[in-house]
């Protein structure tokens, strides 16, 4: 997999390039430039069924999504139900890996326990997304 392979959910001829040009895996990332400003890849409270509709163009397009980003901080104080949703998200989508862009600053990391454990919690009491 290779940084640049992004995937946007309006710029499917971005997409068909990245297949194009020998990618087979793509990572979703937070934000993309559009011709109007930054636009949102999926936005962490989406529905799950969104990424599942997402990764089946992907899979359609030849790419396999493999990465998801995060996009949660220990400072968003609705950090445990955005994270929640965003391994269900990745639960729907089958994307395997959910990870975090920032390491936790000094003083937080007892902040990051909690909002995993919450969110492990709350995934364990969800039998709506099952794993693939």
């Amino acid at each position: 997999m290779h940084d640049a392979s992004v995937f946007s959910i309006s710029a499917g001829s971005r997409a068909h390039g990245l297949k194009s040009a020998g990618f087979r895996h793509v990572a979703w990332g937070v934000t993309h430039k559009e011709a109007d400003g930054e636009k949102h890849v999926l936005d962490a409270d989406a529905p799950p069924d969104r990424a599942k509709e997402l990764a089946s163009r992907c899979r359609d397009m030849g790419l396999e999504p493999v990465m998801m980003f995060s996009e949660i901080y220990p400072e968003n104080d609705k950090r445990s139900r955005l994270l929640t949703n965003r391994i269900k998200q990745a639960s729907a989508g089958g994307v395997p890996q959910v990870p975090y862009i920032r390491a936790y600053r000094r003083g937080k990391a007892s902040v990051w326990v909690r909002t995993l454990q919450a969110a492990r919690a709350d995934r364990k009491g969800s039998q709506r997304h099952p794993r693939r």
